[in-house]
């Protein structure tokens, strides 16, 4: 019998309702008949743009980081309800070793990178496909939209 090897990392993750709410409808708005985009890729996707925005690829792992700005500006701000859904998702290690470097780097835990990056991808993808209703129609925080 041959070896198993792993191929994925599981990654619990806490979002508060309009987070998750974000989450599933852009997920169904860059979803077609043909492709439909998950929650893993979605968070992987956005975490592993924003990694390398900052530097961290999965190529470099880290070791030739070309800009760290003073700050990351996409950091969701805290709030006082308590987080009401909990998810689990699938990232491939060669991803999670770039997102946990730019998470460490900016000095939060793998899940609020991913939080914040998704927010950041969202507002992005509105600017880019602005005939998307679906995905125009999703209420992104003020501070991503600029």
């Amino acid at each position: 019998m041959a070896d198993q090897t792993r191929n994925s990392k599981n990654l619990g993750i806490r979002m508060y309702e309009d987070e998750h709410q974000a989450m599933l409808d852009t997920c169904e708005a860059l979803s077609s008949p043909d492709v439909k985009v998950e929650a893993s890729l979605l968070l992987t996707t956005a975490a592993i743009e924003e990694a390398a925005r900052l530097g961290f690829t999965p190529s470099a792992a880290g070791s030739s980081v070309r800009r760290r700005p003073g700050t990351w500006e996409n950091d969701p701000p805290p709030r006082d309800e308590s987080f009401k859904r909990r998810i689990t998702i699938t990232i491939h290690p060669l991803h999670f070793q770039a997102i946990r470097s730019a998470a460490e780097w900016a000095g939060v835990e793998v899940p609020h990178f991913l939080r914040g990056s998704m927010w950041r991808f969202i507002a992005n993808r509105q600017r880019a496909e602005p005939r998307n209703t679906k995905l125009r129609a999703i209420e992104v925080p003020a501070k991503y939209r600029t």
